[in-house]
């Protein structure tokens, strides 16, 4: 991605060109040029908890492999600042927005387009916060965008048939015990920050007393 990225001639460690020592890079997060390579991060435009979170984690391990390193969109994965990308983290728009504002217009457009090309699903914050950073979009901009709504071409994986996808308002689902969300049917969402049973804080906020001595 630094290689892809860069405004300028790129200079590498190494005739192996692992390490890039040198170039310029706009971060569009912060609306900056970045001539050091360490202070930049390769960000999933829509990071992969949010993915999983919206569907991924019925995917098989392959499909999550391709959509973690999918290069065919030049908007899916981005070189930001390190700066930048720490503090989205895996935060949706409705939680989190680029510092430059110039920029949310694009990042409304790329952020629904990824969503829209994997089939991944968005909560009503999440929809309404689109809408408004869609809005600071003018005529000309909107004209001059290309934005298709087409599938990227997927291998198909066998496996058995997944569970079905949670729907929005399952997102907003609460529950006085892992037990609880477990026979109500929820996913368990392994790594999720704060639960240690395997669910979202939000969903369970009774989980967070298990801290590390579960998953």
């Amino acid at each position: 991605m630094l290689l892809a990225e860069s405004l300028a001639d790129v200079a590498c460690r190494s005739d192996r060109r692992c390490r890039v020592a040198s170039g310029q890079w706009f971060a569009p997060y912060s609306g900056t040029l970045v001539t050091v390579p360490g202070e930049l991060d390769i960000d999933h435009m829509v990071p992969l908890a949010d993915a999983h979170r919206s569907g991924a984690w019925q995917w098989s391990p392959e499909l999550k492999r391709l959509y973690a390193n999918y290069l065919d969109d030049p908007n899916h994965l981005i070189a930001v600042t390190a700066r930048a990308n720490r503090s989205k983290g895996a935060r949706g728009p409705e939680e989190w927005k680029p510092p430059d504002r110039s920029y949310w217009c694009r990042y409304a457009v790329d952020w629904t387009t990824i969503k829209h090309k994997w089939d991944l699903t968005a909560t009503p914050a999440e929809f309404a916060a689109l809408d408004g950073m869609l809005n600071t979009c003018d005529t000309a901009h909107l004209l001059g965008v290309a934005v298709t709504f087409e599938k990227p071409h997927l291998p198909t994986f066998g496996g058995s048939t997944p569970p079905p996808t949670p729907t929005a308002g399952r997102l907003d689902a609460r529950y006085d015990s892992c037990e609880d969300a477990q026979s109500a049917g929820e996913p368990r969402v392994l790594g999720s920050q704060g639960s240690g049973r395997g669910f979202p804080k939000a969903m369970v906020p009774s989980a967070r007393r298990w801290g590390r001595r579960s998953l």
